[in-house]
């Protein structure tokens, strides 16, 4: 750990690794975590304070809800979420404006949710995107696909909201 710094009444935690190459500052919630990456040296803590006191973050079970604060002159470009699940695999969300271009054109196979298809990487190996009525994701499994894995899968459910 580099730093620590309360904002909006959280702590703000902020690491850098030991070459100097990569640094993060993650704003620990109740129920989740919001983390930002930085290639290089962590920034000073004014601009972290800083980035963190322009948004608005609301943390529940249920989720949490990020937007920027009003009078920032912030608005939303993109927005992308990564999930790691330990010994699952990891989770790609993009944002509502990129969710078309990450469906296949084909029907995928029925999940509880939604749809799924089996889509080949560069190289080797494979990944699997899920189509949901309101959300798209990308999943790679942890070290291949148990039944155990296919199922905690088959219940992921992905929903963007216009708040």
């Amino acid at each position: 750990m580099t730093d620590r710094v309360v904002v909006h009444g959280r702590e703000v935690v902020v690491a850098e690794a030991r070459d100097g190459q990569s640094s993060v500052a993650a704003l620990v919630g109740e129920h989740h975590e919001l983390l930002t990456v930085y290639a290089g040296p962590a920034p000073g803590r004014d601009r972290i304070v800083g980035l963190f006191s322009s948004l608005r973050v609301t943390d529940s079970a249920a989720g949490m809800v990020v937007t920027p604060r009003r009078m920032t002159l912030l608005d939303t470009m993109s927005e992308h979420i990564v999930l790691a699940v330990r010994g699952f695999g990891q989770v790609s969300i993009p944002g509502p404006a990129q969710v078309r271009n990450h469906i296949p054109a084909h029907a995928g196979a029925k999940t509880r949710h939604g749809e799924v298809w089996k889509v080949p990487l560069a190289g080797e190996g494979h990944m699997f995107v899920m189509g949901f009525p309101a959300g798209v994701a990308e999943v790679q499994l942890a070290d291949g696909a148990t039944q155990e894995q296919l199922d905690w899968m088959d219940g992921i459910d992905v929903a963007w909201s216009a708040r």
